[in-house]
């Protein structure tokens, strides 16, 4: 299969099992791995046709059709890049970084399966490892990699940013944490995807969590957002696609939900938007195909819009002045869409038995009807809803269940960015 790199290649060439590609006058990059031996050593250069190279990048997936366990190099090793997919592989374990190291491209490490150990040659200024084996940059304010064999870890509190595919393929953690003062503020893409923690707790400085971040996160039930005012704006495209999540409750700062969000998310009951007196988007399959259970629950005086607006039937709205008290629990709301006559009767004979109703709502009753109506129609993507579409508010007393903070119970790279 011939690869494409980002630069012109002048001429290509193998050298002991090794291709090559010449890509300017003085340097080259290694394009391929042929070697059937486990572990292959890099050399700093190469002689072709009488001229010698300084080898300088590893290219794009070099590796991904080797049956290579341990890639290191050369002490006096001039590579300077990882380009993208460049350790995609299913048998790499070790992995020993050249001291001129400087440049990581995105997705350097994309499915890297198995790489668990990762050494620095010495000198490096650039990157340094912690005692668990994670990668970071010299100040660790940029966590670029995890080892995939590690079962629990604490983000430390200096880490900033997590790149992309940093944790992914982490099947075996079962623990995942970030350290008490935490200045987390950025989760690229696909970061988290196929882990296998249950719980994350997300401080309140995050301000990104990146397309597919926890995508086919089987284990993953329960996600937060601690208390206190956040910076998250949005939820990206696809984020927990696939997961396993319960329910969730989604910060006040939040006014756009991206495309595919909970898409396939086949145990999600419940999504609470806590933002209020707001216009709120959502994206295209935010909900799809989760199950016929799912409640999304917002505030009165939210406005829901976009391609992913789910049916008004499975929407729950409350009155702002009842606060997140005043949330029903799903299966008080109902089993289906297709139950809510089942539920009007059980309301209906709730509030005859209640004596702190108004005695004229008997009699009033049409004229009751027609005022939560219109009420409804807040949820402003829905015109002309008859009754049996939406409940009125005043009818969705079912039961509460308490929420603390912003607590829950319980990614498709070709998407867009929001």
């Amino acid at each position: 299969m011939r690869r494409t790199h980002s630069k012109s290649i002048l001429e290509t060439f193998v050298i002991d099992d090794i291709e090559y590609s010449i890509t300017d006058s003085k340097n080259a990059i290694v394009s391929k791995v042929l070697s059937s031996s486990k572990e292959v050593e890099i050399p700093s250069t190469v002689l072709h046709n009488e001229k010698e190279y300084d080898i300088v990048e590893l290219g794009k997936k070099c590796i991904d059709e080797s049956k290579i366990a341990s890639l290191s190099f050369k002490s006096d090793s001039k590579i300077h890049t990882f380009n993208k997919d460049c350790l995609s592989s299913k048998t790499l374990f070790k992995l020993t970084i050249p001291n001129n190291l400087t440049t990581l491209k995105v997705d350097w490490c994309n499915n890297s399966r198995c790489l668990s150990q990762i050494q620095i040659s010495d000198p490096n200024d650039s990157f340094c490892i912690d005692e668990k084996g994670a990668l970071f940059d010299k100040d660790k304010t940029t966590l670029f990699f995890c080892p995939r064999n590690i079962k629990e870890y604490v983000i430390p509190k200096t880490v900033k940013r997590i790149r992309e595919y940093a944790f992914e393929q982490c099947r075996v953690i079962k623990s995942l944490s970030f350290e008490e003062g935490s200045q987390i503020e950025n989760i690229d893409n696909w970061a988290m995807a196929s882990t296998s923690f249950p719980v994350l707790i997300f401080p309140n400085t995050i301000k990104t969590i990146g397309n597919n971040c926890f995508f086919w996160t089987k284990k993953l039930m329960q996600v937060s957002f601690s208390e206190g005012p956040n910076k998250i704006e949005s939820i990206k495209n696809s984020v927990f696609k696939q997961s396993s999540l319960k329910s969730i409750e989604i910060p006040p700062s939040v006014k756009t939900l991206g495309i595919g969000v909970f898409q396939k998310c086949a145990n999600l009951e419940k999504v609470t938007l806590l933002a209020n007196n707001c216009q709120i988007t959502i994206g295209r399959d935010c909900f799809s195909d989760t199950p016929e259970t799912f409640r999304l629950v917002i505030f009165d005086s939210v406005t829901l819009v976009g391609d992913g607006v789910p049916g008004p039937e499975l929407i729950t709205i409350i009155a702002d002045d009842k606060g997140v008290g005043s949330i029903e629990t799903n299966s008080e709301i109902g089993e289906s869409s297709h139950n809510s006559e089942k539920i009007k009767n059980k309301e209906k004979s709730k509030a005859e038995k209640s004596k702190k109703k108004d005695k004229s709502r008997k009699s009033e009753k049409s004229k009751k009807k027609s005022k939560s109506e219109k009420k409804s129609k807040k949820v402003k993507p829905y015109e002309n809803k008859s009754e049996n579409e939406t409940k009125p508010e005043n009818e969705i007393k079912s039961g509460k269940q308490i929420l603390g903070g912003f607590n829950s119970h319980i990614s498709d790279s070709e998407l867009p960015s929001i």
